[in-house]
């Protein structure tokens, strides 16, 4: 659906943009609303396409544009969006259509109960003498461990716990920039289940960059967002650098005139 706004943190968005100059900061909101009211919550990676939408020329995409898409979003399946933006579309979108079904059931049935008010009853008949209302009819579920039918719950929604859940859970614990959780998520189960890469070694790669980030200090525009760090593959780089640390420490020891490499 069609949001016709869009939300904005204050604190956070200040914290992130401190650094942007009028002109950047101007176009990074831009390109969000543009974004924000593209199907998808993300536009084409064509530059001509986001030249044209934006209302800027070459020379102002390449200086202007070009650095803020670099810095704030991601590229991927030939789409440009930001995982934080697209997070929070998701959410709104859910709760709107929670509305929506939830104001759809009531009006059902209060025109049924009108109705049938109507049409079956007769104009001396008291409320006692109506049918009961029918029990709720159960579906059959995989899963339905302690269920109370007594229980004060819609009993459609019964979920299955999802098998990675779990793994999700650890990774998000030692993730360092805590920001689009559900696209996050969504990255997380396709590189498990269709990339088949073991969870352990995603997790073990955002350990590593989350130790990295806090030795180097580094202000937080500057950490990946988790999304674009696991679309990335970015565990590679992470086990590459720490290899490439290990063989230069090891050279230093050996120059120093150690040459059992035990005492590493």
């Amino acid at each position: 659906m069609s949001i016709p706004y869009i939300p904005l943190y204050v604190t956070d968005y200040e914290a992130d943009t401190a650094h942007l100059t009028i002109e950047e900061d101007g176009a990074y909101l831009r390109l969000l609303r543009l974004c924000w009211r593209t199907p998808g919550c993300s536009v084409p990676s064509d530059p001509r396409w986001i030249m044209r939408k934006m209302r800027v020329s070459a020379d102002d995409y390449y200086r202007v544009v070009e650095p803020i898409i670099e810095e704030f979003f991601t590229v991927g399946m030939d789409r440009v969006f930001n995982a934080r933006l697209q997070a929070e579309h998701e959410r709104i979108n859910e709760t709107h259509k929670k509305r929506s079904d939830a104001g759809a059931r009531g009006n059902e049935k209060r025109w049924v109960l009108k109705t049938n008010d109507k049409a079956d009853r007769p104009a001396t008949v008291l409320r006692s003498q109506l049918e009961p209302e029918l029990e709720p009819e159960l579906k059959p579920k995989k899963e339905r461990k302690n269920l109370n039918i007594n229980d004060h719950f819609d009993l459609e929604i019964v979920y299955e716990a999802n098998p990675y859940d779990q793994a999700f859970d650890e990774f998000w614990v030692v993730v360092p920039k805590k920001a689009g959780k559900v696209a996050a998520k969504r990255a997380f189960i396709a590189k498990v289940t269709k990339a088949k890469i073991p969870p352990e070694i995603i997790i073990e790669g955002m350990k590593r960059y989350a130790k990295l980030v806090k030795n180097d200090g580094r202000d937080r525009s500057m950490i990946k967002f988790p999304q674009g760090w696991i679309n990335d593959e970015r565990w590679n780089d992470e086990a590459e650098a720490s290899q490439q640390d290990f063989s230069n420490k090891l050279k230093e020891k050996l120059r120093a005139g150690n040459s059992n490499p035990d005492a590493y």
